[in-house]
Order: structure tokens, then C-alpha cells, then sequence
């Protein structure tokens, strides 16, 4: 739903429910739930010859951002970007060989992105590296590229006390 209503916005949910073939009700259901936790916004009422006047959903792009963290062998980057994936703040650091100092320089630098936009909510971080991570666990197994084996990276991203954020990190994604 958040895709279609990024690729067509502004969009009425009877034309989201045209799009996506789902009942009228059941959009107007999910549209509710992502203006609740601030994922879209309502703006304008559209014209229609007869009928209610629709009411058109946006991103909300203004409130809401995701980072991402490319961990590469030389240069990791962090990016914070807006639900239009537009880049808000951007910047470059050398990767670490020890996995334990390596975190220990990322927090702050996480941090420090989200501080330069508190307009912003930071909704999510995604990391990307190159390596195998165990699923079940979410630990990182083995990095040939980075010399890391059996690691947890997500735990003190995600820990409030690290970052004294409210925000939740998805699964680390397997590259």
C-alpha cells in the first residue's frame, strides 16, 4: 500500500482500492492505520462530478525518515532519507578490522544523522554488508570481505540506551 501510494501520490483510497483490487473498506482500513502511525498524511479534496469529495494521501516525507548503512571493506556509509528515498544527510567513514570498534564508532554517527533533522522520526535503520547473518538469531556469521566472524550488530543498534532513540530496526538483510 505505501508503495502505491508513493508511486501515484497524491492518490484517494477508491483509487488506491482501483490499484491494488482490494475492497474499498479493507483500504480504508489500512489507510487509517498508516495515518495513525504517521506513514501518510491526508491533503487536498479532489473534485467529482457526483459522489463524496475525495480526500488524497501523501507520504509523509516531511515527519518521517529511515538510515541506511552500507558497511563495505574500506568505507561504510550512512544515509538518512526521507520516505521518497531523497537523501536528507549523507557521510563516509573508514570501516574498521574490529567489529567491536567498528559499532562503537557507528552509534554516535547514527545518532548524529537524526540530530541534524529532529522534525524527522527516524523509523528504521537497514544495513547492508558483505556477509552471510543466521536469520534466526540475526547475528552476522561470517564477513570474509571484513575479517568479522559471529558478531552482533543489531543489538546495540537497537538498544535505547545506545542510541536513546524510539525506533526499531528491521531484520539486517543478508547481501
Amino acid at each position: 500500500m505505501l508503495n502505491l501510494i508513493r508511486t501515484h501520490q497524491p492518490i484517494s483510497r477508491a483509487d488506491l482500492a482501483r490499484h491494488s483490487g482490494l475492497q474499498r473498506s479493507t483500504v480504508s482500513v489500512i489507510a487509517e492505520q498508516l495515518i495513525d502511525e504517521r506513514w501518510v498524511t491526508e491533503g487536498a479534496n479532489g473534485h467529482t462530478l457526483r459522489g463524496r469529495r475525495p480526500t488524497f494521501l501523501h507520504l509523509n516525507k516531511d515527519r518521517v525518515g529511515i538510515i541506511g548503512v552500507n558497511i563495505r571493506p574500506a568505507t561504510t556509509t550512512l544515509a538518512f532519507a526521507d520516505l521518497d528515498a531523497h537523501f536528507l544527510a549523507q557521510e563516509s567513514f573508514a570501516t574498521t578490522a574490529d567489529p567491536r570498534k567498528f559499532v562503537t564508532e557507528l552509534i554516535p554517527r547514527v545518532r548524529n544523522l537524526i540530530r541534524m533533522r529532529p522534525e524527522i522520526t527516524c523509523e528504521g535503520v537497514g544495513v547492508s554488508l558483505p556477509g552471510r547473518v543466521d536469520l534466526s538469531t540475526k547475528r552476522l556469521v561470517f564477513a570474509p570481505n571484513l575479517g568479522w566472524t559471529d558478531f552482533d550488530l543489531k543489538t546495540p543498534l537497537e538498544k535505547p540506551s545506545a542510541c536513546r532513540l524510539n525506533w526499531k530496526m528491521p531484520q539486517i538483510p543478508v547481501l
